[in-house]
């Protein structure tokens, strides 16, 4: 039979998260994130999706036939995807 320990409430009931500290002199937290709106987020976002995008169409240029296959992709299909433009 396992023996159970109760403590006493303390420092360990407090609860977890950014509130958690708010008591705490000092304490530093970042900054907000700029609003979601706002134009210079939504172009970096852009730019981060195609250079995804042309990331992945690099490996796709370079797989075999095989890994096509293994895939469920055809060479057409491949070849259409490849012809897109970086953007889209």
């Amino acid at each position: 039979m396992g023996i159970i320990v109760s403590t006493a409430p303390g420092a360990s009931d407090t609860p977890i998260g950014q509130g958690a500290n708010d008591n705490v002199q000092g304490a530093s937290w970042p900054a907000p994130a700029p609003a979601a709106g706002s134009a210079a987020l939504r172009l970096v976002l852009a730019l981060e999706d195609a250079w995804e995008r042309a990331r992945q169409r690099r490996e796709l240029a370079g797989l075999s036939e095989w890994e096509l296959i293994d895939a469920g992709w055809t060479r057409s299909d491949r070849q259409n995807e490849l012809s897109k433009p970086f953007w889209r």
